[in-house]
């Protein structure tokens, strides 16, 4: 992707160092990781639920 004059972007470190990023790019990617993690934690919350039910019976 090119970049403009007056492009908003964002400098990320990486593992492999960094990277200039879209800033909009960035905050999508932002937000799903942010969803991701919600799943996965309300996934934890329904297996341990689940678990200390199944204990208590």
């Amino acid at each position: 992707m090119t970049r403009k004059v007056g492009d908003e972007v964002v400098i990320a470190k990486t593992r492999r160092g960094y990277v200039i990023r879209s800033l909009e790019d960035f905050v999508k990617e932002m937000a799903d990781l942010a969803k991701d993690i919600d799943k996965t934690v309300d996934e934890m919350r329904e297996g341990l639920s689940k678990m200390f039910r199944e204990a208590d019976e």
